[in-house]
């Protein structure tokens, strides 16, 4: 299906207000029980993911997936037996703040 490039600039623009509203929000709520800063939210699930040894890093859904983008990119530079794992949200464990 070809667009046409009016249809293709409006496509892109939209596109990148996304991107930026995304990049103003983050950082601007932060869940108190997350260890990052790039929440979407205030409240929401948090869970464990792990971060080698016997470290964790206790994350709300945004910011995982914050995360997980960062580990992707710096696995294509990294050797196979130095690349990150690459876990799911919905097999990492849910973190109980209480």
């Amino acid at each position: 299906m070809k667009i046409n490039k009016n249809k293709q600039q409006k496509l892109y623009n939209l596109l990148d207000s996304a991107i930026d509203i995304h990049s103003y929000t983050a950082g601007k709520m932060k869940n108190p029980n997350c260890d990052n800063n790039k929440c979407l939210s205030k409240t929401g699930e948090i869970r464990v993911l792990p971060t080698g040894g016997s470290s964790n890093a206790i994350l709300c859904q945004a910011c995982f997936a914050y995360e997980i983008q960062y580990r992707r990119e710096r696995n294509q530079s990294l050797e196979t037996r130095n690349r990150f794992k690459i876990p799911q949200w919905n097999n990492l464990e849910i973190y109980d703040a209480k």
